[in-house]
């Protein structure tokens, strides 16, 4: 079968692709704005807990060895930076976008999958 026709035959059987939080292109159309600042992009991620709850999850990780521990979304944001917000942010919306969709979709499958595609295209 051609890739044409694998492809056709894929798309018919997709009822549904589920879409990202509107949160999502919100925060990121303010990430790009060069006038934007953290209180701004706080005030934004503060109308989705999830993400709010995650993004001061990552911040207090060791990861980024921080000191003391941060409980404000803005000095969350000014800790992790904007690209590494904007990536985050992402990453979270399509996680929650797919967690709402079918029951048998496999989250682990699906970033193995992503992983090699991604290594696939750098080599």
């Amino acid at each position: 079968m051609k890739f044409r026709e694998k492809l056709l035959a894929l798309l018919s059987i997709i009822d549904d692709l589920p879409t990202l939080p509107p949160i999502v292109f919100e925060l990121q159309r303010a990430l790009q704005d060069e006038t934007s600042g953290a209180a701004e992009i706080a005030f934004i991620m503060e109308e989705d807990v999830s993400i709010t709850a995650n993004v001061l999850k990552v911040a207090n990780s060791a990861f980024f060895g921080t000191r003391g521990n941060i409980t404000s979304v803005q000095d969350a944001v000014a800790r992790l930076g904007f690209s590494e917000v904007g990536r985050l942010v992402t990453s979270l919306g399509i996680v929650q976008s797919f967690s709402t969709g079918s029951a048998a979709f496999a989250h682990v499958r699906f970033w193995k999958h992503s992983l090699m595609v991604a290594i696939g295209a750098r080599a």
